[in-house]
């Protein structure tokens, strides 16, 4: 074969391989998901949590999306947002961000524990596959006595779920204030006892005055028929 054969041949044979590793990988589309990706809030989610220089927060690293075509169930607890401090008496908001790892929609329950003891809880989470959504629990501290209390929240584990250590934080310490003192009513003024007084004694004048001028006009009145019967001498 000539110089010219085998270089041919070694181009041709060149381009077969080439075509033989685009056909094997495929195309790989730019806008798919990639396995890597993680769980976010929306824009309305982050809005609906709570922030401000009383709010303390503890999160939890997210994982990866589970890299299997078989049906997975996994939710967990990523994010709380718990005030630092309260009044006895006060409603606290509890925040929290719930992810669901899984492959399908679930419907998760979230509690609420106070120093051991479940508080509250919210029943219905629906959360959509590989994604999050914020449970708001309201805690209720009117039959609470000031001090220190250790908030812990908690998704419980939804049917077919085997990994657990997500499934609820670290406690929180929030501190209860006592109750403010209530602020007493005001007293009646006495303006309004002076001017009861003060109307009683109008009318009391005015009384005196309409009888004083009656009795005036009747006095009057006989004195004018005296003096007429003594000059005309007749009786009238």
């Amino acid at each position: 074969m000539s110089e010219a054969g085998r270089v041919t041949l070694l181009i041709f044979l060149s381009l077969q391989v080439v075509a033989f590793h685009v056909s094997a990988t495929g195309h790989i589309d730019p806008g798919a998901p990639h396995p890597s990706s993680k769980p976010v809030l929306t824009q309305a989610q982050r809005d609906g949590q709570q922030t401000g220089p009383n709010m303390q927060s503890r999160s939890m690293p997210t994982r990866s999306k589970h890299g299997t075509t078989l049906s997975v169930h996994d939710v967990g607890v990523v994010e709380e947002a718990i005030p630092k401090t309260a009044n006895v008496g006060d409603t606290v908001m509890v925040n929290s961000t719930v992810v669901n790892y899984g492959t399908g929609t679930e419907h998760a329950i979230v509690q609420l524990i106070v120093n051991g003891t479940l508080t509250e809880l919210d029943s219905i989470v629906t959360i959509g596959s590989h994604s999050a959504v914020v449970s708001t629990i309201h805690w209720n501290t009117t039959d609470y006595s000031h001090g220190t209390y250790g908030l812990v929240v908690k998704v419980l584990p939804v049917q077919g779920e085997q990994i657990l250590t997500n499934n609820i934080l670290p406690p929180v310490f929030m501190t209860l204030n006592p109750r403010p003192a209530s602020t007493p009513s005001s007293p009646v003024a006495p303006v309004n006892r002076f001017s009861r007084e003060m109307l009683l004694a109008i009318v009391i004048i005015e009384t005196l005055v309409l009888s004083l001028f009656v009795v005036g006009r009747r006095l009057t009145a006989n004195s004018f028929l005296s003096r007429l019967r003594r000059l005309t001498g007749c009786s009238i």
